[in-house]
């Protein structure tokens, strides 16, 4: 009699093993959780560095030359932080340990998280009455 009862329990353990529930995330993303607002930010960037159905670049001399757009990507940042998971973004980091701050950093680092490439071209161009060399920022959609 002793031995069933040591064979039952020995059944049971070998369920409980092969039975393994896979827990799921209670609480929703901010990717999840905010998309309308991760639309308006991006919205306001593509704004800001001039992109429209048109055209999808952007220089980054206009942007590190320009103290409007520097001052625009500053107050954009902070709408960034309540909607974006970055605290690992170079951006942030650099501001917190008073490095050099670059502006492409955040650029670069919304325009990721929310699926979109960007690929870049060495290219010179015209900027008052000199040839600057530069360089050029495509932004399209990552279909892969």
């Amino acid at each position: 009699m002793s031995t069933n009862i040591i064979n039952e329990t020995n059944d049971n353990e070998d369920n409980s093993e092969d039975i393994k529930v896979k827990r799921t995330r209670n609480r929703l993303t901010k990717k999840q959780q905010f998309v309308k607002e991760r639309e308006q930010i991006i919205a306001q960037l593509n704004n800001i560095l001039g992109i429209n159905e048109k055209s999808n670049t952007f220089y980054l001399y206009d942007v590190l030359n320009s103290q409007e757009i520097k001052d625009k990507l500053k107050e954009l940042s902070e709408e960034v932080k309540k909607y974006f998971k970055c605290g690992s973004w170079h951006y942030y980091k650099a501001t917190n340990y008073e490095g050099e701050v670059r502006e492409i950093g955040l650029i670069r680092a919304v325009y990721r998280d929310e699926g979109l490439m960007l690929t870049k071209k060495e290219k010179y161009i015209d900027r008052g009455d000199k040839k600057v060399r530069s360089t050029q920022y495509y932004i399209f959609k990552d279909n892969l």
